[in-house]
């Protein structure tokens, strides 16, 4: 996972819990901000999307160099 796929991740776990906490939303949509925000901040920690390694997508940037292979 890519940085700036994690530094996008953190700011809409931060969003999600804001309108969690300060709207006046029904209280399964505010459980569900919840969940979704706490996901998204475990896999920005820790760097790893298991969605991501299902459809085999990575956001990660790769040096030219790093595909030879001698």
């Amino acid at each position: 996972m890519g940085t700036s796929d994690r530094m996008v991740r953190i700011a809409i776990s931060i969003i999600l819990i804001a309108l969690a906490l300060t709207t006046n939303l029904p209280s399964i949509l505010k459980i569900a901000f919840f969940i979704i925000a706490i996901v998204f901040a475990i896999t920005s920690i820790v760097g790893f999307c298991p969605i991501y390694k299902v459809c085999k997508f990575d956001s990660r940037r790769i040096d030219p160099l790093e595909k030879r292979r001698y």
